[in-house]
């Protein structure tokens, strides 16, 4: 749903009969319509944009996902079935099924990765990258730099060149510019411009 949020959406719990008809009930007025299967958590919307980005050029009435379809709403309302659309695999990866407890810790791994690559091109340093958990919504600034073992989650922006030495656990807070946490747990708190704390507990607070 965040994938292809800005979009007329709609959740189908139990599609019933084949996929044609069960999207023909949907009567929608868009030109495209995108099937996305639930199982495939780890497409986002790039993947999607690059979908629907390659279907509209390429001209194509219907085309197959690993998870799921793209049609043009013309062409599926004026047949019954259809059989092998063309099929385009993009990035498998994102299409991976989670569907067990090795496929969920497969698909996190996959995702913080992400993550934690996103960080690193715009800027933030990471020293042990692997130990370093990072939420998808937290925002950190240019020149951060983070040390191993360290938790950030929620809805936490870590300010530009700020140093989290090891053993911080941060969680929907904001951490001004140049600050030095170590060890220490942060929970709906802001931490000001240049603060340093070590072995704190900070909740709900302004320092």
């Amino acid at each position: 749903m965040l994938a292809s949020s800005g979009c007329e959406s709609v959740i189908i719990n139990q599609p019933e009969g084949d996929i044609v008809s069960t999207v023909k009930n949907l009567k929608t007025e868009k030109k495209f319509i995108a099937v996305f299967y639930s199982d495939t958590p780890l497409v986002d919307r790039a993947i999607f944009y690059r979908v629907m980005d390659y279907f509209s050029k390429a001209g194509l009435n219907a085309m197959a996902l690993p998870r799921g379809y793209v049609f043009r709403r013309d062409f599926l309302f004026a047949i019954e079935n259809f059989n092998s659309p063309c099929l385009n695999r993009f990035d498998e990866k994102a299409f991976t099924i989670v569907d067990s407890a090795k496929a969920l810790s497969e698909a996190a791994n996959y995702l913080y990765n992400k993550i934690r690559d996103y960080h690193i091109k715009n800027g933030v340093v990471l020293f042990g990258e692997q130990t370093i958990f990072i939420d998808g919504d937290v925002e950190i600034g240019q020149g951060t730099v983070i040390y191993p073992n360290n938790v950030i989650k929620g809805q936490t922006v870590i300010g530009k060149s700020v140093i989290l030495d090891s053993g911080n656990i941060i969680e929907d807070s904001i951490i001004s510019d140049d600050a030095y946490i170590s060890d220490s747990f942060i929970d709906k708190s802001k931490i000001g411009l240049g603060k340093s704390l070590t072995g704190e507990n900070v909740v709900n607070q302004v320092i």
